[in-house]
């Protein structure tokens, strides 16, 4: 991420229910994702719940720690609110939970409010202190804070951390709906998650979805720090099968232990390496004893005890040396909200299989950097491992390709970046002009004009004060007919930056207007169908080498772009950012407070701009990777949607 996406001088509060040093996988995310927003000058702030003998007050590498409450409150307020809370984490991952949602209204509800109101409380006073910039709060247990907050006026984004499926109950899944749309903007880890969640009735202007993060400075191939095998008593010789995940009923471990005596038929020597919390004689809570005891129940039916090793909690630190010496990864969960034993597997460079739930499948790309099976399918379990563990020329492929996907897609810097974008986007209040691309972002190529529902958004923006920059690749006298046609401009750039038009004061300005005769002038005679403009040339990309040819025999330095088919030809220093940062100087606008709509490669000069930045659905690759935000909706229904948004978080403030 370059210097002008970033954000800095943000007072960010991350709210969530534990925190580091107390064990979890938000803890965690939180602590590296704090750590990197501090990196960039911001200040961050981490409420979190205040275990019995924790400070109240301390700070964490930077990061500013608040443990509440003060004093705790009583414990039949944590019966409580654990018993709604609970019904939640059970119904989301299909669960059956221990009473209806009736009697949990009832009966539970009020102590989670109470707990929630009290958090809200704290947040409030700490915002009266240190005036907080964005909240972020993370996973259900905090929900109704959205609603309790709703008077504080600054971005208030959630993020959801569990599964979300169209299965639950429908009473409990729209009532999270209903409390979800208090906030501005909501993340989920999976499209399918999103997509759910819109159909409940989140509203689609506030989904998003950005996946958790690995730390690949920490996951990574040949991370060892001790010897695993000789800890754990492995031979030297024995393949390394290794799941990392904590003992809960919805983890399918039994899956795996099943497929043993499949896997044994090919592969004599290999031990499978369950690594998560709780040892098979540690104390844990009531259902993860009762998971135990069926896991044992499965180990002795299936006779394979010798062939299982479960190394119990291990401390942080040490996990990437466990998935250095694994020769396959594997997540057998029934239900899955994301899947990070997934995700470090692929950083620390190795083969994954995992079923074919949640997150994991988003993961894995069946046949690519590991295989995918069904919930509960031991036999195909088996096959994939077997596949993995005799084919060492599919192994290093498919372990090349982990390592990679991992870094292109889940690598802290890029989940990082994605969370600037949406910090961005949600502080729509300071977005003072608006600048379009216009072909396939504000209208149709094969039919532009200007729909009237879209025309309308824009209108309304205008009249908040919200300045418009219409920014394109097209001829100036098309441009200006479009303006006629829709009079709500203020201010024109044509011919890709070559040219702008102001409407109010009807000037013209060029840029370096002598080299853009001169490069019509050349191309005036070419053999091949041109384009010629004012100060650019437009030509079909299949001309591009022969393009190159001529401005090099006649000595012309040019900047040449792409669009869609087109190969666009300039003078030297004009771009669209060009052309908008001469509009923008004359409107006495900044750039940070812009919002960037575009859909192609000549767009992406303009998303260097330290605004929003805003893709098209079908935006080109490369500028989706730039843009701070994507649009799940086609034109133009998906920018008045999004537009709309704009407009209502403006009137908000």
């Amino acid at each position: 991420m370059s210097e002008s996406d970033a954000i800095s001088g943000k007072r960010i509060c991350f709210v969530s229910q534990s925190f580091v040093p107390y064990p979890g996988g938000v803890s965690t995310y939180l602590y590296d994702l704090g750590k990197r927003f501090i990196k960039d000058g911001n200040d961050v702030t981490e409420v979190c719940f205040r275990p019995p003998g924790a400070d109240y007050h301390e700070i964490i590498d930077g990061i500013e720690v608040y443990r509440i409450p003060k004093r705790i409150p009583s414990m039949e307020m944590f019966k409580g609110y654990g018993s709604f809370k609970d019904a939640i984490y059970k119904s989301f991952h299909l669960m059956k939970p221990d009473k209806g949602f009736d009697d949990l209204l009832v009966e539970d509800f009020s102590d989670f409010f109470r707990f929630n109101r009290l958090v809200a409380k704290n947040i409030l006073r700490i915002h009266r202190d240190k005036r907080i910039d964005i909240l972020n709060v993370h996973d259900f247990q905090l929900l109704m804070l959205g609603e309790l907050l709703l008077k504080l006026k600054i971005p208030k984004i959630f993020t959801w951390h569990i599964p979300f499926y169209r299965e639950v109950d429908p009473h409990i899944r729209k009532w999270v709906g209903a409390k979800l749309n208090y906030y501005d903007k909501v993340i989920f880890s999976t499209e399918e998650y999103a997509e759910n969640a819109i159909a409940t009735g989140v509203e689609e202007e506030k989904v998003n979805v950005i996946h958790p993060f690995v730390n690949t400075k920490v996951f990574r191939p040949g991370a060892k720090k001790y010897d695993f095998r000789k800890r754990y008593n492995i031979p030297d010789d024995d393949k390394i099968v290794l799941c990392v995940s904590r003992i809960d009923p919805i983890k399918g471990h039994e899956t795996l232990i099943k497929a043993i005596p499949f896997i044994k038929k090919k592969i004599k020597n290999f031990k499978v390496v369950f690594v998560g919390n709780g040892s098979i004689s540690g104390k844990v809570l009531k259902r993860r004893g009762e998971k135990k005891k069926k896991i044992m129940d499965v180990l002795k039916k299936t006779g394979v005890k010798d062939d299982v090793i479960f190394t119990g909690h291990i401390p942080l630190e040490d996990i990437p040396t466990a998935y250095d010496y694994a020769d396959v990864v594997v997540l057998p969960s029934n239900v899955e909200a994301f899947g990070l034993g997934i995700t470090e597997g692929m950083a620390s460079g190795k083969p994954v299989i995992g079923s074919s739930v949640g997150g994991i499948k988003t993961q894995i790309i069946h046949g690519y950097n590991g295989f995918l099976f069904g919930r509960g399918d031991s036999r195909t379990l088996a096959r994939d491992i077997v596949a993995i563990l005799t084919d060492r020329k599919l192994s290093d492929n498919m372990a090349e390709r982990s390592l990679r996907r991992a870094k292109e897609e889940y690598d802290l810097e890029v989940v990082y970046g994605r969370y600037v974008g949406l910090f961005k986007e949600a502080s729509f209040l300071k977005i003072k002009c608006i600048v379009l691309d216009f072909d396939r972002t504000l209208v149709n190529p094969s039919n532009p004009e200007l729909d009237e529902k879209l025309k309308e958004s824009l209108i309304r923006l205008r009249s908040r004060n919200i300045k418009l920059i219409l920014a394109s690749g097209r001829a100036l006298d098309f441009m200006l007919d479009f303006k006629t046609k829709n009079p709500i401009w203020d201010a024109i750039v044509a011919e890709n930056g070559a040219i702008v038009y102001f409407p109010q004061t009807r000037n013209t300005t060029r840029i370096n207007e002598v080299d853009g005769k001169r490069i019509c002038g050349v191309f005036s005679n070419a053999s091949f169908p041109v384009d010629i403009r004012d100060s650019t040339v437009s030509v079909k990309r299949r001309y591009e080498r022969r393009i190159r040819q001529i401005l090099d025999s006649d000595g012309i330095e040019a900047n040449i772009e792409r669009n869609v088919d087109d190969i666009m030809i300039m003078p030297r220093n004009v771009n669209k950012k060009a052309g908008i940062r001469m509009a923008l100087g004359e409107l006495g606008i900044e750039p940070k407070s812009c919002a960037f709509f575009g859909d192609s490669e000549n767009d992406i000069s303009m998303f260097t701009f330290p605004g929003l930045t805003v893709a098209m659905k079908k935006a080109h690759p490369e500028l989706k990777k730039q843009a701070d935000e994507v649009l799940r909706t086609d034109i133009p229904q998906g920018l008045i949607t999004y537009l709309n948004s704009i407009e209502k978080k403006i009137k908000a403030g």
